[in-house]
């Protein structure tokens, strides 16, 4: 359930009241995003309400500007909270110490996303407490350093998704990532800093990724080849990557279903031919680069782009390739 309040009316809140004492306790998930037309008052109000009426809410998703005297009700008196997910809220550090000290152990579903205030402090006070937890996104928290990440996930013995952007990350981190997330499903990283060294730990330990997703990634040359048995695979801003390696990686992992590949400015035409000679079963492809050779040349590889497509790929449905001069 999503409820949105636009505007504070006289009555809203016993309007709201009634309404979930019909069906609050069928609701599992609740979305809220309070309208910066509202005071922290009414927003404390409401968040009571919903918390006193929904009983059963597993998942629930927090946008928008909400700080801690506004989150504290809802999560401090929610008991069965499975799935948290906030991003661009106000919240410190002290929100997290609440969850640490609630319900964390039954956490599967851990997201935090663009709050600059929380800390590692924060962060590192639920390890140990999420012993459960099997997604954890941590993406554009500017306070939230490697150290908090690593000292979290080395407690977390059943994590399946990560995505984090920490670009400090070295070889040395990805290698404890890998070490103690053997389960490993999906990861998206920014990778700065990582080389091939970084990679090859990943790809002994992790040989359960399915869905790998790498930005920035300047330093990595040969590992691309070392992957095997992906399925989706995003490689962002790689000045590295050729021709000849897509060729390797579409060799080496022949069941991708999704393959974005943005840019990375030393592919040609012929990474996009390479891919769809071997890729069959891809449904969603994106290459983005630059140099195309001549204009004929290019009116050519589309006929064939086009005529490819239309034969062999009933899955796809998704296609954008940008080739720039």
């Amino acid at each position: 359930m999503s409820i949105s309040f636009l505007k504070w009316q006289e009555g809203l809140d016993s309007l709201l009241s009634e309404l979930l004492d019909s069906i609050g306790s069928h609701i599992k998930e609740f979305e809220i995003s309070p309208d910066s037309s509202l005071s922290s008052e009414q927003i404390v109000c409401l968040n009571a309400i919903i918390v006193q009426k929904c009983l059963n809410v597993q998942k629930i998703e927090v946008a928008g500007r909400c700080t801690d005297l506004e989150l504290t009700p809802l999560l401090s008196d929610w008991k069965y909270i499975q799935e948290l997910i906030i991003s661009d809220c106000k919240m410190t550090s002290a929100i997290l110490y609440i969850i640490a000290n609630t319900y964390a152990r039954k956490l599967k579903c851990l997201s935090l996303q663009s709050i600059p205030d929380i800390c590692d402090a924060g962060l590192t006070a639920l390890a140990g407490n999420c012993l459960e937890l099997e997604k954890l996104n941590i993406l554009w928290c500017r306070s939230i350093t490697s150290k908090a990440i690593l000292t979290l996930v080395q407690t977390i013995p059943n994590l399946t998704i990560l995505r984090i952007s920490m670009p400090d990350l070295t070889d040395t981190d990805i290698t404890t990532i890998a070490q103690h997330c053997p389960m490993l499903h999906t990861l998206a990283i920014d990778a700065m800093l990582i080389t091939d060294v970084g990679i090859q730990t990943l790809v002994s330990h992790c040989t359960q990724l399915r869905t790998l997703d790498l930005r920035n990634c300047m330093n990595i040359s040969t590992g691309f080849s070392l992957f095997r048995n992906l399925h989706e695979l995003t490689i962002f801003n790689c000045t590295t990557l050729t021709d000849t390696m897509v060729a390797t990686i579409v060799q080496n992992n022949p069941f991708l279903e999704s393959l974005i590949l943005s840019y990375c400015k030393r592919l040609t035409y012929t990474a996009v031919l390479s891919i769809l000679d071997v890729c069959l079963c891809i449904h969603t492809l994106t290459v983005n680069t630059t140099s195309i050779g001549s204009t004929t040349e290019y009116r050519n590889f589309s006929t064939l782009v086009r005529t490819l497509i239309q034969r062999q790929y009933p899955k796809i449905t998704s296609v954008n390739i940008v080739l720039k001069k």
